[in-house]
């Protein structure tokens, strides 16, 4: 997986910059990834319950959906100081994370 990413940047005001004090960490742009059905499903679920959380459930008048923006690759020790996302499309509401399991485990993360 680290062979195909890069750096992982991020925005300083106006600007993209790789800071590795801020984040350090790897990113995989949207268009290297594929998501297989099983995941697919697992991800419209997880939606569903987003949505029903934030109650804009109503499909009729409201409806979320997730879209792959980049998949991030952290190694041990790699971090991203808290920050808020900006939105990376118009209506975008919020960031899905999906973390998977990894034999050592994971700390952190508040």
């Amino acid at each position: 997986l680290k062979s195909v990413a890069e750096q992982a940047p991020h925005g300083k005001g106006l600007r993209t910059v790789v800071d590795r004090a801020v984040r350090d960490g790897f990113q995989v742009d949207a268009t290297q990834v594929s998501i297989g059905a099983n995941w697919q499903a697992v991800l419209v679920a997880a939606v569903s319950q987003v949505a029903e959380a934030l109650d804009i459930n109503d499909g009729a008048a409201c409806s979320i959906e997730a879209r792959l923006y980049k998949l991030l690759l952290y190694e041990q020790g790699g971090h991203f100081i808290a920050h808020q996302d900006t939105e990376k499309e118009q209506g975008m509401i919020g960031t899905l994370v999906v973390q998977l399991p990894t034999a050592e485990g994971h700390t952190g993360g508040n």
